[in-house]
């Protein structure tokens, strides 16, 4: 087991995403512009978000996902750099990242999303999962990449890693994901120890 330097060590696994976003004074109604007054570009997505935050608090975070190549991959790759946030890429360079658009009322913090869906995404899973595992002392997934999911759920899991599921929008993934989201099992000692 690898020895920590600081704090406790985050698996995070599930979508990333180039998200631009734009805080808005109002909404725009049909056929009609209006003009943001903030505007921001950065790595988003559930997992990728509960990761940012994970090392912002002084944890070590490691953000399981599928980015591939291009420039837009480059932004997500580099603003998850600034954050300390390491990324194990599943996908290819040959594909290319999800990109969500977001409109945040100013006055309220209500938020629309539109955005690609990557929860049936079928990516190969890294080809060292156990090194990532075996320092994780939690495991949170947002059910995007299921067969990554999976796995990484379930050897955590029979290792008594925590798994967290972020469970914002049904996928199909949880019905097999959630009955791995339990606390740690509990061990019993022998009394002849």
């Amino acid at each position: 087991m690898t020895s920590r330097v600081s704090g406790p060590h985050g698996v995070f696994v599930g979508l990333a995403t180039l998200d631009v976003i734009h805080h808005l004074d109002r909404l725009p109604e049909p056929d009609e512009k209006v003009t943001a007054v903030a505007q921001l570009v950065a790595a988003g997505g559930p997992a990728t978000n509960a990761a940012v935050t994970f090392a912002a608090l002084g944890g070590t975070a490691t953000l399981i996902t599928a980015i591939g190549g291009g420039p837009m991959a480059d932004l997500i790759k580099a603003d998850l750099a600034e954050c300390r946030v390491q990324v194990v890429d599943l996908a290819r360079d040959s594909e290319r990242p999800s990109v969500s658009s977001i409109a945040v009322l100013r006055a309220t913090g209500q938020r629309s999303v539109i955005g690609a869906d990557s929860s049936t995404a079928i990516h190969r899973q890294p080809v060292d999962l156990a090194e990532h595992l075996d320092r994780a002392d939690i495991i949170l997934t947002d059910g995007h990449q299921p067969a990554t999911v999976l796995a990484v759920a379930t050897a955590a899991r029979a290792s008594g890693t925590p798994v967290v599921v972020d469970a914002g929008r049904w996928k199909p993934v949880f019905t097999d994901l959630i009955p791995l989201a339990r606390s740690r099992p509990v061990v019993h000692r022998s009394a002849a120890t």
